[in-house]
């Protein structure tokens, strides 16, 4: 064999160090790490990620009541929340089974959450059953909001909360 080939077999074996950017992967990693920490949530009243819905089950009838409901005469409530156009609340109202005549509650997250849970404590004192919430919102609602608004739900203890879409006004002609 000649000496050139026997150079060139060295040379390319030799001349390709495999170089890993190691740099950018740990800053990723503290990065994430960060954002995990800065996200999670250690509040004793507040488990992460545990919110009490009742979701419709797919092809379910839901015009026969079960047995639960046939049995416990309580008092449900429903909580209307539009919206603006922009994503933000416009309004929120109130209806019970026992007042259906909307009452109106405040659009800000805190203090309809303080709201929610003072009328959850007093069912609670007068030694009654949690009511049952139903939600329906606005489609045009931020997500966000949203979310805030089922956590505050979930905070003031109620015993079922379902959310859902109110129905968008059929436009005339259409």
């Amino acid at each position: 064999m000649s000496r050139q080939g026997r150079t060139a077999r060295h040379h390319d074996a030799a001349g390709i160090v495999p170089r890993v950017p190691i740099i950018p992967m740990l800053d990723m990693a503290f990065q994430l790490l960060a954002f995990g920490l800065y996200c999670f949530d250690l509040s004793a009243d507040k488990i992460e990620g545990q919110l009490s819905l009742s979701l419709p089950r797919a092809g379910a009838d839901t015009s026969t009541p079960t047995t639960s409901e046939i049995t416990e005469p309580e008092e449900d409530y429903t909580i209307r929340v539009t919206s603006d156009g922009s994503g933000r609340v416009a309004g929120v109202e109130l209806t019970t089974s026992r007042a259906p005549t909307p009452e109106p509650l405040p659009r800000d997250i805190l203090p309809l959450a303080n709201d929610l849970k003072a009328r959850v404590e007093r069912k609670l004192a007068a030694n009654e059953q949690p009511p049952k919430l139903d939600m329906q919102f606005d489609p045009d609602l931020n997500y966000q909001v949203v979310f805030e608004l089922l956590s505050a739900a979930d905070t003031a203890k109620f015993k079922k909360v379902s959310p859902s879409l109110l129905e968008a006004p059929k436009k005339p002609g259409g």
